[in-house]
């Protein structure tokens, strides 16, 4: 799966994504400039620096799936939602910080028990924007707990095939399938790219 910590995307419009992205590998005087000019990322900046700064482990963090998707059913009726994934298990801080603190907090969180998160959907409301990443969904929404992600071990990133993914928002299981949001398409091949470094670099 592909998902982010992040509450909400950081700007709007594809050609807004590959210009962050363009202005991230020129460095942070460009970052700045690009800023700027972004009532976005200005937003998304603002929102997330305010949030608790508390140490989290991996298994105390939410994921979200940032963008909009539909649940579909036999009838092909289509039901715009989000989703996050929210700890539902062991998700203390129980070791103290170190260099490897979370890969080492999860297995000591492992062996006292379950580490899970469930899968809250979100159901979008009539009025909310569904191809706009850069925009939270507010006021009263309906959810529903849809699964639940048991992990039962871990491994390091050097023992895993991590790098051999590209994490394309756009495979998905059935009964699921993108919204028009352009943004995902463009996300699936910038990080297509991503992948591809990654790979050049071993």
């Amino acid at each position: 799966m592909n998902m982010n910590t992040e509450d909400f995307f950081p700007v709007a419009t594809t050609e807004e994504f590959v210009a962050l992205m363009q202005a991230k590998a020129a460095g942070k005087n460009a970052v700045a400039a690009f800023a700027a000019n972004s009532p976005a990322l200005r937003a998304h900046k603002a929102h997330h620096s305010a949030r608790d700064k508390t140490l989290h482990p991996y298994e105390g963090a939410t994921y979200n799936s940032i963008n909009s998707f539909y649940l579909v059913d036999e009838a092909g009726t289509q039901t715009p939602i989000r989703w996050s994934f929210v700890p539902a298990g062991n998700d203390d801080v129980v070791l103290d910080p170190s260099p490897d603190f979370f890969f080492e907090n999860m297995q000591e969180n492992l062996s006292r028990g379950e580490v899970a998160w469930d899968m809250v959907v979100t159901i979008a409301n009539p009025d909310d924007d569904i191809l706009n990443p850069a925009k939270r969904w507010e006021g009263d929404q309906t959810t529903l707990t849809a699964a639940k992600l048991v992990v039962y071990s871990a491994v390091r990133e050097a023992d895993g095939t991590c790098d051999e993914l590209n994490f394309d928002p756009m495979v998905l299981s059935d009964g699921f399938e993108p919204s028009e949001d352009p943004m995902l398409v463009a996300r699936g091949a910038i990080y297509a790219i991503d992948l591809s470094k990654r790979l050049s670099e071993k």
